[in-house]
Parts: C-alpha cells; structure tokens; sequence
C-alpha cells in the first residue's frame, strides 16, 4: 500500500489519495448573518437495562417447597446529555442565501463576517458532506469531519482486509506445513498441542496486522489534515 506523499490535484479538478481513491472538493463563501453559532445544551436520556437475579429453591409459609429459578429485574438509568448547536446564514455574491446547521462548535463569528464552507465527497458520488469551516475576518477554521471517513474509508478497508486475508491464508498454510512435516516437536504435541500451536501462529499475525492497521490510518490522517490545511492556505484565504 502506498501510504505516502501528498495528495495531488488532478487536471479535472478533483483530487487523488496517494493510495489510489479520487475525492472532489467544493466551497461557498459569503458574509454571515443570523449567527447562532456554540449554543450549548442539556438533555436527560433515560435507557433500561435487565438484571438477571437468581432465587435459591426454598419453602413457603405453608411448607410447599418452592424451587430456585432465574428473575430478570428491571432498572432504569438516566444519563445527562450535552449537545452542541451553530446555525447561520451566507449571503453569496450574487445575492443568494444559504443556511447552514451543525452539531458541533464552528469558528466563532458575527454578523458580517466573511466565512467559507467546504464540502466534498468520493469522486463519482454527486452529494458530499461539510469538511471545513473558515472565518475569513477571525482566521479560525474547523474541521467539520475530522476522520474524513466517507473520502477514504474504504480503500483503506479494502487494501487492510485484501492484506489481511492474504497474509493469514499464508501464515495458515506455514502452520500446517510445520505441523505436516513434524516441526518442533508437533510430533509429540497431541491433538491439542497443535491446535494451541496453530491458534498461536494465527494470533501472534493478527497483533502485526492490527499495528499495522494503526500505523496506516494514522498515517492517512495525518496526510488529509496536512492537505485540508494547505487547502485552506492556498484556496480559502484567497477568495474575493
């Protein structure tokens, strides 16, 4: 897999992952009005949970043995919930008006503000989601989707899993090509010291692989924020 360099601008204008997935970019900039931006609010959630409660077999008044069995008890739980709300208003240069909502905090800005809302996508996917907020009069942006996961999650599950699948298949057939030709002793390891055998080989590939998966998405994130960031330096704060 190829994990590193930049992302690239490809001459349609849409962009490519150093790994092969294609993205496409879009933004609106304007001045904002109606700004109701970092509301905080609390909500109460009740949920319920069933315990299981075991009865020991006994008698009752009248001398009647009773036996044992198993209660599910009800209890109800309440968990208080914080919500963050931002709402505001671009008016276009030609004009037009758009609204925008969001769950979670945004730059701070007031009435008459110049702010940039970026969206985007997998190429071929017409509709994309908010990634990038940025206060032209402040200097502060937000990143709207940090993991950016609807641009690039699935080549990365595709090339970890096509890797996976592929290096325990391997790690499986070395197994049993150790265990065939009596290896260390599988000789004289029973049914059951080469069951412990293999499900060691198996285990001791997927604490590799799942470093390896770490590694790769951390290493995808970093080069889409650099990106989002250069993006931002080279795009946003040069709209009129």
């Amino acid at each position: 897999m190829n994990d590193q360099g930049q992302i690239e601008q490809n001459s349609d204008g849409s962009f490519s992952f150093p790994w092969g997935e294609m993205f496409w970019l879009n933004k609106v900039t304007g001045t904002a009005s109606d700004c109701q931006v970092n509301k905080v609010r609390h909500s109460v959630a009740t949920y319920t949970t069933h315990d299981s409660v075991s009865v020991s077999g006994h008698h009752d008044y009248n001398g009647n043995y009773v036996m044992g069995a198993s209660v599910s008890v009800p209890r109800t739980h309440t968990r208080s919930l914080k919500h963050i709300d931002s709402e505001f208003w671009i008016r276009k240069a030609d004009g037009k008006d758009l609204h925008f909502g969001f769950s979670q905090k945004v730059p701070p800005m007031l009435d008459g503000h110049r702010v940039t809302v970026v969206w985007g996508a997998k190429q071929g996917v017409e509709s994309g989601k908010y990634k990038y907020i940025y206060n032209h009069s402040t200097g502060d942006g937000v990143v709207v989707n940090k993991s950016f996961s609807d641009l690039n999650i699935n080549s990365v599950n595709r090339s970890v899993v096509m890797h996976a699948v592929q290096g325990f298949a391997a790690t499986l057939l070395i197994a049993l090509v150790l265990i065939i030709a009596g290896v260390g002793g599988s000789a004289s390891l029973g049914g059951a010291g080469l069951l412990v055998l293999i499900v060691a080989i198996v285990m001791g590939y997927f604490v590799i692989k799942y470093r390896r998966i770490n590694k790769v998405a951390n290493t995808r994130a970093n080069i889409m924020t650099a990106f989002m960031k250069e993006y931002v330096e080279n795009n946003l704060r040069e709209s009129p």
